[in-house]
């Protein structure tokens, strides 16, 4: 073979290169260690030494057994660089299957220091450089063409140690990508908006930044790796994803960090979280949802606007519920835990669904439109009870009956209006029953006023058959306390 077919390579002094290989030698039928101890600036040839003797054989050789998948890995010294970096491919293309050719090139390719913008021309692939704000070479990517620009991969080479802020921001020819394990941080807005469709992270990975796989709405699969710790704001948000295993080394999560995904079904969730943040899984499509014991506060809009959301356990260490954490899901039954003390407001408002619901005896207060519009026929309040706020259980449209704790003082505005309530005994303990409180109970004809009852604001049983008959002055107040009214 001419050596004008391949570029001159110039020699490496002290140069060595361990692969393992199949058949790279004549006769050889098993797999050797191969060092290259020399080659010639004058020749093609390059001298590999087996372990039993030393042959010479043309670089084209060498790198052709490599790309017919008779290589198994290859590790490269720091001065390896120099091998590939003005090699023209061209002649190996035209022996190799076109995918088996990529498929091996990309896994050499991972271990390459640098990469020359021509080293695949005439065949039908090109590389673009991609820089590094410094100006460096980042890594490549590799393109195929055949009639139309249709990307195959990118590599990052085992140096680089970070992918940098917005280096991939709105690439829409990205289509996979290859990260080694030097890759330590994945920076702000790395990926965002792009058109990658599936990555793994390895697990030298710590952290992903915010944003980092924002609005990329192709990204379908993405497999996260033990090592990994924390996981910035929106950094998966508007995605493609349809599955998600959290690794239990991840001990810190970011507001909107798989929020909008509308695909997402199946999420695992790391044991080594504390708390689920803000509209950490807003907007999923997540049907079951088991929480782990390690969770204590499930945060604002966690799992709100889950539509395909039926089941979730709740964990056993939990002791927060935060505003609308699973508001407009389509729960059919909930179970607080005992530990928890507050049910935030619109805690689980919206969940039309909803027909059973289990309060723990920790419980103190339910704020406000916590199980506002949900479809529960009756509910038993446990002991222990104090204020239940404005509308906590409004338009519960077929809610008919319901068992007041002993320890309730203070109904809010609104709290119950518009129920199907026919009933109410008010524990003795109650002092203030807030505006609107029963209104439009329209099936409401008989209640208890209990002994201790201050105040009973404006319009508390408005548009319901007691509304006549209640009065509320202060003199009204007193004359009705301790009276059961039925009409």
């Amino acid at each position: 073979m001419p050596a004008a077919n391949i570029k001159t390579i110039p020699l490496i002094d002290s140069y060595e290169k361990f692969v393992n290989f199949n058949n790279l030698l004549a006769n050889t039928k098993y797999t050797r260690k191969i060092k290259i101890v020399d080659m010639s600036p004058e020749t093609d040839l390059i001298s590999v030494h087996s372990g039993v003797s030393t042959k010479e054989i043309s670089l084209e050789e060498f790198l052709y057994n490599f790309v017919n998948n008779q290589t198994q890995y290859i590790e490269l010294n720091e001065v390896a660089e120099s091998l590939l970096s003005s090699y023209n491919f061209s002649k190996l293309y035209s022996r190799t299957h076109p995918d088996i050719f990529r498929k091996n090139l990309c896994e050499y390719a991972r271990h390459l220091l640098l990469i020359g913008e021509k080293t695949f021309e005439v065949c039908d692939l090109k590389v673009e450089i991609i820089p590094s704000k410094t100006g460096d070479k980042l890594g490549f990517k590799l393109l195929a063409y055949s009639g139309y620009k249709q990307p195959i991969f990118v590599v990052i080479p085992n140096i680089i140690t970070e992918i940098a802020k917005e280096i991939f921001y709105n690439n829409h020819s990205i289509k996979s990508i290859v990260l080694p394990n030097t890759i330590k941080e994945i920076k702000e807005s790395a990926f965002s908006c792009s058109t990658l469709e599936e990555i793994e992270i390895p697990s030298s990975v710590e952290v992903i930044h915010s944003c980092a796989f924002r609005g990329c709405e192709s990204l379908h699969t993405v497999k996260l790796s033990k090592g990994l710790k924390k996981i910035g704001e929106r950094a998966f948000c508007s995605t493609g994803l349809r599955s998600i295993e959290i690794p239990n080394t991840v001990i810190e999560m970011g507001d909107l960090a798989f929020g909008y995904n509308y695909e997402l079904q199946k999420v695992k969730l790391s044991k080594g979280l504390k708390s689920i943040p803000k509209h950490a899984f807003e907007c999923a499509g997540i049907e079951k949802l088991v929480i782990p014991d390690n969770i204590e506060h499930i945060k604002e809009l966690a799992f709100a606007s889950n539509v395909r959301l039926k089941k979730v356990d709740l964990p056993h260490n939990l002791k927060e519920i935060g505003k609308q954490a699973f508001s407009e899901s389509n729960l059919e039954e909930i179970i607080i835990p005992e530990g928890v003390e507050c049910i935030n407001s619109g805690a689980f408002m919206r969940n039309f669904s909803l027909k059973k619901v289990v309060l723990p005896s920790t419980l103190t207060e339910i704020d406000a439109q916590a199980f506002n519009q949900i479809g529960i026929k009756e509910i038993i309040l446990p002991n222990g009870i104090i204020k239940i706020n404005d509308g906590a259980f409004a338009r519960c449209l077929f809610l008919k009956d319901i068992q007041l704790p002993s320890s309730l003082k203070y109904i809010g505005k609104r709290a119950f209006a518009d129920t199907r309530l026919a009933k109410l005994d008010l524990p003795d303990s109650l002092e203030e029953i807030g505006e609107l409180a029963f209104s439009g109970c329209t099936k409401l004809r008989e209640v208890y006023i209990p002994k201790n009852l201050k105040t009973i604001k404006a319009k508390a049983f408005s548009d319901t058959p007691l509304e006549d008959t209640m009065h509320f002055t202060k003199d009204g107040v007193e004359k009705l306390r301790g009276k059961r009214i039925k009409v």
